[in-house]
């Protein structure tokens, strides 16, 4: 339980690019099915805490699955190897509007 009331399930599992380094993180309906051997995608940041060190995990969020399928398609259809899903152009615009 979480300090105020709520349930959660705390998730630990190992990978190949680490040993036998247990990586730790939360249980979802996105993870819930894994079993060893799945190959999946996550973010594992190192931490440290009380002079030891910890691997978390975290799954995409969708707008970070967005941002990659919008810099893959770029660099198809364009051979750009950088894409800004924000273009400069777009900042320029928004700064020649007629407010004071």
């Amino acid at each position: 339980m979480t300090q105020d009331g709520r349930p959660y399930q705390r998730l630990a599992v190992k990978a190949e690019q680490y040993g036998d380094k247990w990586i730790s993180g939360f249980g979802n309906k996105a993870n819930q099915h894994w079993k060893e051997g799945y190959e999946v995608e996550m973010r594992v940041e190192k931490v440290i805490k009380d002079g030891k060190e910890y691997l978390n995990f975290s799954m995409p969020s969708v707008w970070d699955e967005i941002r990659e399928l919008k810099k893959r398609v770029a660099v198809l259809e364009d051979g750009k190897e950088e894409f800004d899903i924000f273009p400069k152009e777009k900042a320029a615009e928004e700064e020649d509007l007629p407010f004071d």
